[in-house]
């Protein structure tokens, strides 16, 4: 009995013993850890730094962050690119052209947007047009006589100015002349026989049988054309109505001056000084072209017809009636301002 609780006594012992070294030996271990991790670390600048749970925490939390927009990025990236391909696929079948069809409408109605606001009427051109032509004059005296006459020199020179894309308004400034030899004196050389009998030498020694008349006429009109295409085009056909004033002059080229033999009706009569001047307006109409040679410079050519709309004003006569040639340069002043007259102009146009 005696033996056996010797034993038990020793195992007991033997187990107490080992289970304080155990303990010690664990308690040394987590001393040993407790006191690494409370020990400054060494970083790669060779500086002391204690470890930070909150930093690591920030760095694995960021890092999973970073992962997750990565795989978001890679997501999109991977339904955009599919997209594209079917879109592309679909462009290949035709089953997008609708869609480009009103892309394409929506740009145009852009463009058409912008050039809208650009109007015609802001954009006014003037042009100086300098002109010479030709005039035939055609009408008849009081006494129904018929006058045919032609333009010597005929000239002027017009400012022009588009105040719309077809339409123009202008100003114009005209000079024409005409030498003309009278022979259908002999209405007067009559009265001449009748006053003075037969004896008429002294007047066909002066001056012949003709007598030489010298016209000259200074207009100022005011136009307006209606052009069929607008002011870009190379070629304008126009038509254009105008009215305007004219001052019209006679006189005889031959002026020496010479008495007529005494009478006892009419006592001595002057000749050789006739004149007749008379203002009228005129009204007008004219077919004609505008022709641009380049944006600047062209040609203009015209057709016109014009005729005095009203009867002599301001008349003046330089002898006194019983002179019969200055009877007879009265009878043609007043024919002439009542006259109708064809004309053709030429001329070159400066525009700016």
């Amino acid at each position: 009995m005696k033996t056996f609780n010797k034993k038990t006594s020793t195992a007991v012992a033997l187990g107490l013993l080992l289970g304080a070294s155990t303990f010690a030996q664990d308690s040394l271990v987590a001393d040993i850890d407790q006191n690494v991790l409370n020990q400054q670390q060494i970083d790669v600048d060779g500086q002391f730094s204690r470890p930070d749970p909150l930093e690591k925490m920030r760095n694995d939390l960021a890092k999973q962050h970073n992962k997750m927009v990565d795989q978001k990025i890679n997501n999109m990236r991977i339904k955009s690119e599919k997209k594209l391909g079917q879109d592309l696929m679909k462009a290949f079948s035709g089953e997008l052209q609708p869609v480009v069809d009103t892309v394409q409408t929506g740009q145009a109605a852009v463009v058409k947007a912008e050039v809208k606001p650009v109007d015609n009427d802001a954009n006014k051109e003037m042009r100086i047009i300098p002109q010479i032509g030709y005039s035939a004059i055609s009408g008849e005296t009081i006494r129904g006589e018929m006058m045919d006459f032609e333009s010597k020199i005929n000239i002027g020179i017009q400012f022009d100015a588009d105040v719309h894309n077809h339409i123009s308004v202008g100003v114009g400034v005209g000079y024409q002349a005409l030498d003309i030899t009278d022979f259908s004196n002999s209405y007067y050389s009559n009265q001449f026989y009748d006053t003075y009998g037969s004896n008429m030498n002294w007047y066909s020694n002066m001056y012949g049988t003709g007598r030489e008349l010298n016209s000259k006429q200074l207009s100022v009109d005011i136009t307006s054309k209606f052009y069929a295409t607008g002011k870009d085009a190379r070629f304008r056909p126009y038509i254009g109505l105008g009215v305007g004033f004219a001052h019209l002059m006679l006189s005889y080229a031959n002026t020496a001056q010479t008495q007529a033999p005494m009478t006892a009706s009419y006592g001595a009569i002057t000749y050789g000084n006739e004149q007749f001047s008379s203002n009228f307006i005129t009204g007008s109409i004219a077919l004609g072209t505008l022709v641009n040679f380049s944006s600047t410079i062209g040609m203009n050519i015209e057709l016109a017809y014009s005729k005095g709309v009203t009867s002599s004003f301001s008349e003046n006569s330089g002898q006194v009636m019983q002179n019969f040639d200055q009877l007879r340069l009265n009878e043609l002043g007043d024919g002439m301002s009542s006259a109708d007259v064809a004309s053709v102009k030429a001329g070159l146009t400066v525009g700016f």
